[in-house]
């Protein structure tokens, strides 16, 4: 591969690689040659994709600046080194993708604790998350799903393959992997009693959890969210108090019932004679109870034409059969907002799966992976914290020795939760379309944020607009592609993510 030499207006010569310049317009220059890669599906490393140049090209570029400019006699510090930079930028765009740049990248598995995957809708943060759950549950690994809008994982995505196969390259196949969706009775209820249509929603298995899975917190933050009034914070005391301290069993709302009668009985509410209690039975009755949140611990029902019975009695059997398990949760915004059923079964499901790991009835690792994360783990300044953030967060602080990791994907990082989940992040994936404005004035943008989650947004850079630069180049050469980034290694690149379909094998 020959170098010729040109010279810009400002007398500035640059090396230009000759083979860089064998496609007359960038946006359809492509990589001459595939790397040598078969799938390498264990429980140590995870395939993400290929690198097309990063961190390492962009760093040989400006010091080959500063060489050249030194040269020219320019020895001020600050201005060599923007002036290096400026001109590595113009340069940076044309070698991405080149064979000499081109490698696989993986994961180490160890070190894959939490990460963050932002994108605005349409940028492939749920097809990337798919992807990499996918090699994961090849190498043996247990993969929880947590999906919102019942879109991606569950209806084009049945049994791990795409109807249209989408982003298959030349020399990839499709990869069948084996999952079952599994839906709240809840959200059955609420769509069926709202006539909404089942298409799509045939592979579902619908199951409910029941008192018996809540702890005293979780029945409080029951409680205080039905209603602001003073009486509802003295119920969901008293309740909390008997089940931590007196080792009281709450096994249906008739036993909270109950307790409330006693309190009416000894003037403890403000609304008394029994007003109280008669609000709060029709308040529940008309919300928790009308939609079936607790039962009495419902077996998995499966839901798939054709297959009538239970496939499975309980989430044990289930996640010993199948290593990718989705959680649907569609439907739940349409519940009024007093209700936290989606954050109370995410919260019970993280507890439950605890349990089954440290009994070690589901073997190996298990990841995580939260779409909409926002929604699960947001970042709150209220003392009702969501029972699924501090499942979450002891999953973090607490569960990595289990070999629990969590992936949240979403499209405002803003909304996260700083201390307990973003400083805790190793590996970050920024795409092409990152939104750079915030959405309100004196708010960091999107990109920012992710950018100083990584540690790689320096202020010299910053002055010179490094990164919108690099962004830029990303979107003009290769049309889906991803800033990655490694904290722990200072490391980052552009890359090309992997095909959640793909062997990865090449022919």
């Amino acid at each position: 591969m020959s170098d010729h030499v040109e010279t810009d207006d400002a007398g500035l010569s640059r090396v230009v690689q000759s083979s860089f310049d064998s496609s007359p317009n960038p946006a359809f220059r492509r990589m001459t040659k595939k790397p040598e890669i078969e799938a390498t599906y264990d429980p140590d490393r995870i395939f993400i994709g290929w690198s097309l140049g990063g961190k390492t090209l962009f760093e040989q570029l400006v010091d080959r600046y500063k060489t050249r400019l030194k040269r020219q006699g320019i020895t001020d510090y600050r201005s060599l080194r923007n002036d290096a930079i400026l001109y590595a930028l113009e340069e940076f765009p044309d070698h991405l993708g080149n064979e000499k740049w081109v490698e696989p990248v993986f994961m180490d598995r160890a070190s894959a604790d939490v990460l963050l995957m932002g994108g605005q809708r349409g940028s492939g943060k749920s097809f990337n998350i798919r992807a990499m759950s996918n090699r994961s549950a090849e190498a043996g690994v247990t993969n929880i799903l947590l999906d919102p809008k019942h879109e991606y994982y569950t209806n084009p995505m049945y049994r791990g393959i795409q109807s249209d196969l989408a982003y298959l390259r030349d020399g990839e196949s499709p990869t069948p992997i084996q999952t079952v969706v599994l839906m709240p009775y809840f959200v059955y209820k609420a769509r069926q009693d709202k006539g909404l249509p089942q298409s799509g929603y045939d592979y579902v298995n619908v199951f409910q959890f029941s008192f018996d899975d809540l702890t005293a917190d979780e029945i409080h933050f029951i409680l205080t969210n039905l209603d602001d009034h003073r009486d509802y914070q003295v119920l969901a005391s008293e309740v909390s108090y008997r089940v931590k301290d007196r080792n009281y069993r709450v096994e249906s709302w008739d036993d909270v019932f109950a307790i409330a009668w006693e309190l009416d009985e000894e003037g403890a509410f403000n609304w008394d004679n029994g007003q109280r209690v008669r609000q709060l039975k029709n308040t529940v009755r008309t919300t928790y109870q009308n939609y079936e949140f607790l039962g009495k611990n419902r077996p998995i029902e499966r839901r798939e034409p054709g297959e009538d019975g239970i496939t499975y009695r309980n989430l044990a059997e289930c996640l010993q059969k199948y290593n990718t398990v989705v959680l649907s949760l569609q439907d739940g915004d349409a519940l009024p907002s007093s209700l936290k059923m989606k954050e109370l079964y995410v919260a019970i499901l993280i507890k439950k799966v605890r349990n089954l790991r440290q009994r070690n009835v589901v073997p190996g690792p298990i990841s995580w992976r939260f779409d909409e994360a926002h929604k699960i783990v947001p970042q709150q300044y209220t003392v009702r914290e969501y029972p699924s953030k501090k499942q979450a967060r002891q999953m973090i602080k607490e569960d990595r020795s289990l070999g629990f990791r969590i992936d949240l994907a979403t499209q405002t990082p803003n909304d996260l939760d700083m201390d307990n989940f973003l400083d805790q992040l190793r590996h970050v994936f920024i795409p092409q379309n990152m939104s750079d404005t915030s959405r309100t004035s004196g708010e960091p943008s999107p990109r920012k944020i992710m950018l100083s989650l990584g540690r790689v947004y320096e202020s010299a850079d910053r002055q010179r607009g490094k990164w919108d630069a690099i962004f830029d180049a990303m979107a003009e050469v290769f049309e889906y592609s991803w800033l990655y980034i490694d904290k722990k290694r200072d490391y980052w690149t552009v890359l090309r993510p992997a095909s959640p379909l793909a062997n990865h094998l090449q022919e």
